[in-house]
């Protein structure tokens, strides 16, 4: 056999480096897949074997953290570059989870609220929107769930189920009630 077939290799590099073409190697070609295959898997373990390390030195973080069982401290669950949105009338652990700020700013602008970010400083105020979301005089256990809605009829002996908001509307329109609605 003497003549070689060119090949196209999806590794260029490693094709050019392994290419020895000598009379003791006829299948050189074959050799190279083989080398680029092998050098694809240690490349993957050295991957694999890099976030297991990153994984451990954060448990040993933890770990070494003394924790308390009786910590009546609230921890901040915002991470640097999240907002949240706060409403007045709701407790601290009433208002709704932290999200991505494009999203606080867009469900503020049609439900009102201030909307506050966390930057390495500290929490920022961003914005204040006035909306039609106002829990003034509701019960923590009346309040929606996150994603859902509730009509809140003022004096009524028995309130509406929450709901999703469109059903909401249509309950509050009929009797007269504002909508609250819990932001995911």
């Amino acid at each position: 056999m003497t003549g070689v077939t060119h090949r196209i290799f999806w590794t260029p590099y490693i094709y050019s480096v392994l290419r020895k073409p000598s009379s003791e190697f006829v299948c050189w070609g074959d050799m190279t897949k083989l080398a680029a295959s092998g050098v694809a898997t240690a490349f993957a373990l050295v991957m694999l074997g890099g976030s297991a390390v990153a994984t451990l030195q954060v448990n040993r973080v933890d770990a070494a953290t003394p924790m308390s069982q009786h910590t009546s401290a609230r921890v901040d669950p915002m991470r640097v570059g999240q907002c949240r949105i706060e409403y007045d009338g709701l407790a601290a652990d009433q208002q709704p989870a932290p999200m991505e700020c494009e999203h606080a700013q867009w469900v503020a602008q049609r439900w009102g609220g201030r909307v506050i970010e966390k930057t390495a400083t500290g929490p920022v105020q961003r914005a204040v929107y006035q909306g039609r979301n106002n829990f003034a005089g509701v019960p923590a256990s009346d309040v929606p769930r996150a994603g859902y809605c509730r009509a809140w009829i003022e004096g009524a002996d028995e309130q509406p189920a929450e709901s999703d908001c469109r059903t909401a509307e249509r309950i509050a329109a009929a009797l007269g009630g504002r909508v609250l609605f819990m932001p995911l």
